[in-house]
């Protein structure tokens, strides 16, 4: 084999070599820059799901490793459940012991608990058709005040969801 057709085979295949791999570098840039639009397209609106049913609390209790109780406490309502809040101790409150946690008969569901001089309370109470707020508020030893000064933290409303404050 001649000189001059080795170099002309060697050639041919560093083209088509080069051809490939350009052929490469040209389809993953068309990746990279589809995927890069992807991340900066506007995000897709959420659909709104109604919420069936009535609120309520659901309180799930557990200790730490320094045996510290803990709970977190969520609204439920229909198949939809958000976290409300994570305190040092929860259960849930019987509607006849509402008053002494300064809670309205009205309310549909409360909780709270008491640990190391202070309390977290939270109820849920209907403020019309399909529409309920959850409240919070706070009993501390050290207050001068007995009032719990509850809030409104979260608002649910049956057609559009439950939104945290």
């Amino acid at each position: 084999m001649s000189d001059t057709f080795k170099f002309v085979t060697l050639k041919t295949t560093n083209m088509k070599n080069l051809l490939l791999f350009l052929l490469i570098i040209t389809v993953g840039a068309a990746c990279q820059s589809s995927e890069k639009q992807a991340e900066n397209a506007p995000p897709k609106p959420k659909k709104v799901l109604p919420v069936d049913g009535v609120p309520t609390f659901q309180v799930e209790n557990y200790k730490d490793s320094l045996d510290q109780p803990h709970s977190i406490i969520s609204v439920v309502m229909g198949n939809r459940k958000v976290k409300v809040a994570e305190t040092m101790s929860c259960e849930m409150i019987a509607k006849k012991d509402f008053g002494g946690f300064q809670i309205p008969g009205t309310a549909l569901a409360a909780c709270g608990g008491w640990w190391a001089g202070s309390g977290d309370y939270f109820y849920i109470v209907q403020t019309g058709e399909g529409i309920y707020d959850v409240m919070h508020g706070i009993a501390d030893e050290a207050s001068e005040s007995s009032d719990y000064g509850y809030k409104v933290i979260m608002n649910i409303n049956a057609k559009t969801g439950i939104t945290p404050i």
